[in-house]
């Protein structure tokens, strides 16, 4: 058993491991998260950069809504 707080090592580097399952998984949905929650915040050039990726991401991944 891993002690509470700890990363299993045994599973730590899997490269197939989802990536929700990681602390960088965790830290992307939090980004998530406070970037929608402070869009209203974001100068224009910032907006549109934020704007342009997600259409580029959309458009690219097969797996999008």
């Amino acid at each position: 058993m891993v002690p509470k707080g700890r990363i299993e090592t045994s599973r730590a580097g899997k490269p197939d491991m989802p990536l929700q399952q990681t602390h960088l998984g965790v830290a992307a949905k939090q980004m998530a998260e406070a970037t929608a929650n402070n869009l209203g915040h974001l100068d224009g050039n910032a907006h549109h950069k934020l704007l342009q990726s997600l259409a580029a991401f959309d458009r690219d991944d097969p797996n999008s809504p």
